[in-house]
């Protein structure tokens, strides 16, 4: 998938790993603000009458017309929702313009979420995310049980929170991905780096750890 900042990677793997997420499509269409369409195309929007030529109105600057989302997202939720990634400096310089993007787009059905950098940007995020796609990549196409089972073994009988130093050479970094993402442990993704240092607790089926955003909306 096509993603132009490192922001919106991290913001994509945060998706991708939800439960609550079911489909992810980058860049789906294109919105003309001004007429409240959709557009399979920007080249489209930018076509479609009266053609989008921004003007300035008592010297102001024009208002956006053409509005290109970083995400669209199928949920478990039955309304889609607009996901858009940005840095913490942007989102306080054009609110504005995110507010009205996201009155549009509500008025065209969708839900609508901005996540500013100050959510994802944290130490050792994205490459603990890129782990845990990669074990739902392993589980897809193979059988994760036996790597449960051991793991399963190592943590019964352990009382509330343990370190991952714990059972580290125990079971293999693959097994403890695989529990992480199949709910039979868990640990908080934002962290740090997966390290013996790395808190855990047994989660029982309980997936909430892997729903970093806010993709209830």
């Amino acid at each position: 998938m096509f993603v132009e900042t490192a922001d919106e990677s991290t913001t994509m793997l945060a998706i991708d790993i939800d439960p609550r997420a079911v489909s992810i499509s980058p860049q789906p269409f294109t919105v003309r603000l001004d007429l409240e369409k959709i557009f399979a195309t920007k080249a489209e929007a930018l076509k479609a009458t009266p053609r989008a030529r921004p003007e300035r109105i008592d010297g102001e600057p024009p208002l956006e017309r053409i509005y290109t989302p970083d995400f669209l997202v199928g949920r478990t939720n039955p309304v889609p929702l607009v996901v858009e990634a940005k840095s913490a400096a942007e989102v306080a310089r054009i609110g504005e313009a995110l507010a009205r993007r996201g009155r549009v787009l509500n008025n065209l059905g969708f839900h609508y979420l901005v996540v500013p950098s100050t959510e994802i940007e944290h130490r050792g995020l994205h490459a603990n995310l890129v782990h845990m796609r990669d074990a739902m990549k392993y589980r897809r196409d193979n059988d994760e049980r036996p790597f449960l089972d051991d793991l399963i073994k190592q943590v019964d009988g352990q009382d509330g929170k343990f370190l991952l130093g714990d059972i580290k050479g125990a079971v293999s970094d693959l097994c403890i991905y695989l529990g992480l993402v199949s709910g039979v442990i868990a640990c908080d993704l934002r962290s740090g780096n997966f390290n013996v240092n790395t808190v855990l607790w047994q989660a029982h089926g309980d997936l909430s750890h892997l729903q970093l955003l806010q993709l209830g909306l």
